[in-house]
């Protein structure tokens, strides 16, 4: 029997958003698990879950543990089996002077792709999706629809619902990120999950603190059936000739689904178990 512990499941934020999904692909994986209660394996997604350092040693943990190993450097000395959700992520985490025992293990939640499939509509406009993006991009951006005579839907981000992004699935042909890094980017996974192309503005250095500096990207999952993704906005014009060529959807269902997640959820939970010291 598996225990889940969390601080609560919610599509408004991305540790609820993980804990939901991760929840959903459980469920219809058909398997037995409890939450927040302790048992035989058991898998804590964020320091903010009930009872967080109570938690057996080969609890597998995270992610949204903490931005950076320092920010809770005691944390390392109670579990040996942490979660991080892509490769630049864990590269980063690798580089700071952790205990022998510690081990990342990379993970990403999977999406829903039965509430973010291809919806029906009249799809002429873009999709705008705006997340601690360069100003000056977003600027360019808009310019440049206007100047195509693109109709265009703004998302940003932290003022949008759920709600909100499925009626823009309807509408939207294509969809432009400006975007900071991520570390697993749900919401643009749930675009591409529509079967809406992409063309990311990638950010490829993680620099949000002083201090700080490691290559990483805005799209960490993500290939050529998905779109186009460059450092600015110079390739556009290729991207909108290439459209009807991009598959999202079928990336997503390739590598993203909630069972997908699910799977390799408990696969990481099993190793942790059999592999305890």
């Amino acid at each position: 029997m598996i225990g889940i512990f969390h601080g609560g499941v919610s599509a408004t934020n991305g540790p609820g958003k993980v804990a939901m999904n991760l929840v959903e692909g459980l469920k219809k994986l058909g398997i037995d698990f409890v939450e927040n209660e302790e048992r035989d394996m058991n898998g804590c997604l964020a320091s903010w879950s009930p009872r967080f350092k109570d938690l057996p040693r080969e609890t597998l943990v995270g992610p949204n543990l903490m931005v950076l190993p320092t920010d809770d450097p005691s944390v390392w000395s109670y579990f040996d089996n942490f979660i991080v959700p892509c490769k630049w992520v864990k590269d980063y985490f690798q580089t700071f002077d952790l205990t022998a025992s510690t081990k990342f293990h990379q993970w990403a939640v999977g999406i829903d792709t039965e509430l973010f499939s291809p919806k029906r509509g009249t799809k002429s406009k873009c999709l705008v999706y705006n997340k601690r993006g360069s100003r000056q991009n977003l600027k360019l951006i808009i310019q440049t629809l206007n100047s195509l005579g693109m109709e265009y839907i703004l998302l940003d981000y932290g003022s949008y619902t759920e709600s909100d992004l499925l009626t823009a699935g309807e509408e939207c042909l294509f969809a432009i990120l400006n975007t900071a890094t991520e570390s697993q980017g749900i919401a643009y996974q749930e675009i591409m999950s529509m079967g809406i192309p992409c063309y990311a503005i990638d950010k490829q250095t993680w620099d949000d603190q002083p201090g700080y500096n490691f290559p990483a990207t805005s799209v960490p999952y993500f290939d050529e059936r998905c779109g186009i993704k460059h450092h600015n906005f110079s390739r556009f014009a290729e991207f909108l000739d290439k459209l009807s060529t991009f598959k999202p959807r079928d990336y997503i269902l390739d590598n993203l689904t909630l069972e997908k997640g699910a799977s390799e959820y408990i696969r990481l939970l099993e190793f942790c178990h059999e592999h305890q010291e």
